[in-house]
């Protein structure tokens, strides 16, 4: 053989044999020396050996709703009556023997008037405890409170400070109660209070824990020789011990008492705001008589509604 012929003879070989040896499905790009690998097969999903079928979970219960409680009769009876009367109106009443508590009508703030003294009275012996010396003032708290005097819850805020007087508010959490003016001062600021927090006060003073059991019991004597009895004492029969005390103003009739009625010890608290002075007047005096008869009507009944 031609020696010439012999060299590209054997590449032609070496072409052949190594296409020979390439899967089927390979091609070659027209790009030399790059091969694009065809594309892997599709894997078989493996059997799975056959598994227990797993319990069913335990059906689960939905949590029981509390429902709130049905109100007392003697809330609803007060609900709807305010409901009917012009103003703003709330009341708060607690039986002091059973622990009955019944809250009615708006719940908040509202003008206080006179009722601000029984926290001027309290500041007045909180700050005598604390100084150790009484200033001789003692006597203007009794007018200020069995006489609601004026004059005498101004020399005592004079006295005293409007600090002073706030800070035992706040310090005695009655937090709808705020001291910001004088007795009948012209100014845009105002005395704030609550008969839940009056409330609160009035039986502080029956548990002799305001300020002191010899203080709680003074101002408790103050309020029970009470000059003002216009209103929620004039609700209950002549002869039935109270004491109570009241506040007004043009617009505003409010009373506190604590009434020992044969029924148990109860504290009625009753505020006004927006309201024509006379008609709020006789208001109180019907929503006073309807506590003492609900009280008094069936004392064992209220024993029952009592109960926690």
């Amino acid at each position: 053989m031609n020696k010439k012929l012999i060299a590209p003879a054997l590449a032609l070989c070496l072409l052949l044999c190594s296409c020979a040896l390439l899967p089927a499905e390979q091609t070659i790009l027209e790009t030399p020396g790059v091969v694009t690998m065809p594309p892997l097969p599709e894997p078989e999903a493996p059997t799975l050996a056959p598994t227990e079928t797993a319990a069913p979970l335990p059906a689960t219960t939905a949590p029981e709703t509390t429902q709130a409680p049905d109100p007392s009769p003697l809330e609803t009876a007060l609900a709807d009556r305010l409901a009917e009367l012009d103003g703003t109106w709330s009341v708060y009443v607690k039986h002091l023997d059973t622990g009955l508590t019944v809250r009615a009508g708006y719940d908040g703030p509202m003008i206080a008037a006179s009722l601000i003294k029984l926290y001027v009275a309290g500041a007045y012996y909180d700050r005598t405890l604390l100084l150790e010396e009484d200033p001789g003032y003692a006597g203007r708290v009794d007018v200020m409170l069995d006489r609601s005097d004026n004059e005498a819850c101004n020399a005592l805020i004079d006295y005293l400070s409007y600090e002073t007087i706030n800070g035992f508010i706040h310090a005695g959490d009655y937090p709808d109660t705020s001291l910001g003016r004088k007795m009948l001062e012209q100014t845009d600021r105002e005395n704030y209070t609550s008969p839940r927090d009056c409330g609160l006060v009035l039986e502080q003073m029956v548990q002799g824990t305001y300020v002191d059991p010899q203080v709680s019991q003074r101002l408790l004597d103050d309020l029970r020789h009470q000059q003002r009895t216009a209103k929620l004492p004039a609700g209950v029969p002549a002869g039935t011990p109270t004491a109570n005390k009241t506040g007004e103003l043009t617009g505003t009739e409010n009373d506190a008492a604590v009434v020992w009625s044969p029924g148990g010890t109860y504290i009625i608290c009753v505020m006004s705001n927006g309201v024509s002075n006379y008609s709020a007047q006789s208001a109180i005096v019907e929503l006073s008589r309807m506590v003492y008869d609900y009280f008094n009507a069936d004392p064992g009944a209220i024993e029952q509604e009592g109960q926690p």
